[in-house]
């Protein structure tokens, strides 16, 4: 199996670092109606065809992104909806596998290929035993959770929207350990970043600031505000670090909502690059770059260095996902159920289809598996779509 996502750069770039997806008053940046008009599309000249695979229904809406883990059995996708977690073989679609809970699901699943977790929203954190479905603990936080747990060495990592990171004990649901940070008095209502690899975990949160933590003991390891927030009002200082995320030759790339795009050394916390940029989804790494979705729905592209490669502005205001990487393209979902590919050279738009008409719950899983490349979506009614990309 290979997986073209942010997540397998960070696993591959990262694993021998630190590193591993809000109580306050919150604003959702897809809620309201859109101030400007979505651009029409236009005819395409397809250099890459995208043919459906597989289609899942949804029975309720997602309660997170799609992830995807690889296991003894191959890789799997999960997909936590309702008081439950799918899990997906995306070879074929089969649904091998269904977690039920007892309450509904807020956050999407992690996995280490042996475990699931994922929250809910009575501030539960339940673990899954994979192979056989059953419920291994569940331990009570008292506290929303909307951003997906993490998972390494063990310990199995979440954060609430209070503030507070909390560790468990993998094998049985102990607290091991607690770190605390104030949260700023109004946030966007998304998942921040917890993403954890062999050593430890890397966490982004509001106002900007990106922390590294050790995953047995919860040390800081590093902190730092990639971010500043600046304005005269709350409304204008609000700078999250956005869900989707990214990693280059050990460095963790990040955006901000209204504030910057960059990357920061895994090893020491220091920015390496950043430029001006607000994005209220994120960004993906992969082949060298990175490619970032900003608030206005223009996609850019950025070197490893930092310096500007291309920006495609032809989707303007279509509520776009944040990207997903593969060879030669970039796939982006929208408002209206659209896959779109842009080439990763120049950025114009080589392959389109669509996924239904709802808009796009995250971000797209790009995987090559059984031999074939894949695209694999969610839309908000919770059904999902596969796409072979020739």
């Amino acid at each position: 199996m290979m997986i073209y996502s942010s997540r397998r750069a960070l696993l591959a770039l990262l694993g021998s670092g630190l590193i591993t997806l809000a109580g306050c008053g919150s604003l959702n940046p897809f809620k309201d109606e859109p101030k400007f008009k979505p651009a029409e599309l236009t005819n395409v000249n397809a250099t890459m065809a995208l043919n459906s695979a597989w289609q899942l229904g949804g029975d309720d809406s997602p309660a997170g992104a799609l992830t995807i883990v690889g296991t003894s059995a191959g890789p799997r996708v999960f997909a936590a909806q309702g008081r439950s977690v799918r899990v997906i073989d995306p070879a074929n679609g089969s649904v091998v596998q269904t977690l039920a809970a007892e309450s509904v699901l807020t956050t999407g699943a992690a996995s280490d290929g042996t475990l699931v977790a994922a929250a809910t929203r009575q501030g539960d954190v339940i673990a899954w035993d994979l192979a056989s479905g059953k419920q291994l603990w569940k331990s009570s936080l008292n506290a929303e959770i909307i951003s997906t747990p993490a998972v390494a060495d063990g310990i199995i990592a979440t954060l609430t929207t209070d503030g507070r990171l909390v560790g468990f004990d993998a094998a049985d649901g102990r607290r091991r350990w607690v770190v605390q940070r104030a949260a700023p008095s109004l946030t966007l209502r998304v998942p921040s970043p917890v993403i954890g690899v062999r050593g430890g975990f890397l966490v982004g949160l509001p106002a900007g600031r990106v922390i590294a933590l050790g995953s047995r003991d919860g040390q800081v390891r590093w902190e730092t505000t990639f971010a500043q927030p600046k304005g005269s009002n709350e409304v204008e200082r609000i700078s999250d670090i956005m869900p989707a995320v990214g990693g280059l030759s050990g460095e963790f790339c990040v955006a901000s909502y209204q504030g910057k795009v960059g990357c920061i050394n895994v090893r020491d916390g220091r920015t390496s690059w950043q430029r001006d940029f607000s994005s209220n989804v994120g960004l993906a790494a992969g082949n060298g770059a990175i490619y970032a979705t900003d608030d206005k729905s223009h996609v850019s592209a950025f070197s490893a260095a930092g310096v500007s490669v291309w920006k495609n502005e032809a989707l303007a205001y279509r509520q776009l996902t944040a990207p997903a990487v593969m060879p030669g393209a970039v796939a982006v979902g929208d408002f209206e159920g659209y896959l779109h590919l842009l080439s990763t050279d120049k950025g114009e738009i080589i392959g389109r289809t669509q996924a239904g008409s709802r808009p796009h719950s995250g971000a797209p899983i790009a995987l090559e598996v059984a031999g074939q490349r894949l695209l694999v979506v969610q839309n908000r009614s919770g059904a999902i779509f596969a796409f072979s990309v020739k």
